[in-house]
């Protein structure tokens, strides 16, 4: 039997997880069960990582899922493998997606990016979850610029 995933909605988790942010130093918003930290980045001062936080329950464990779309140009399946191999290859935390893009009236499918990290929830401090969302963002940052030029040379 396989593992069953669904999304969660734990206000009390979610309200914890803003207060933590905003005493970091972080202005995130809420918008419907996701946290949203938009244009941060701490690797090369160009403020490039929007960050996705959502708890999703897991046989009913908490587990928070990041995300963090790479801004790039779509680009075909092959560049966008090439670039997803490369960034989850240089990162320890983030784990990089290929993010199909089906677009209105075209023939041929494109790909985006997007990192991704999960983090058990259930018994995570404050301190913690800082922590590895500065880890995770510092870890995307220092890696997009080069993903999107990847995704450019096609």
């Amino acid at each position: 039997m396989g593992i069953e995933v669904r999304r969660a909605h734990d206000r009390a988790l979610q309200a914890e997880w803003l207060q933590a942010l905003k005493e970091a130093g972080f202005d995130p918003d809420l918008d419907g069960d996701v946290v949203r930290l938009r244009g941060v980045g701490v690797s090369h001062g160009d403020r490039s990582v929007d960050l996705n936080i959502q708890v999703l329950e897991m046989d009913e464990h908490r587990v928070l899922e990041l995300t963090a779309p790479i801004r790039c140009e779509p680009a075909s399946f092959e560049i966008a493998s090439l670039a997803a191999v490369r960034g989850s290859g240089a990162c320890r935390l983030a784990k990089i997606d290929l993010d199909e893009r089906l677009e209105a009236g075209a023939f041929s499918t494109t790909f985006g990016l997007r990192a991704r990290f999960h983090l058990y929830a259930d018994h995570l401090s404050a301190t913690e979850f800082v922590v590895m969302v500065s880890l995770f963002l510092k870890e995307v940052d220092e890696i997009d610029n080069e993903l999107v030029a990847i995704m450019r040379a096609q």
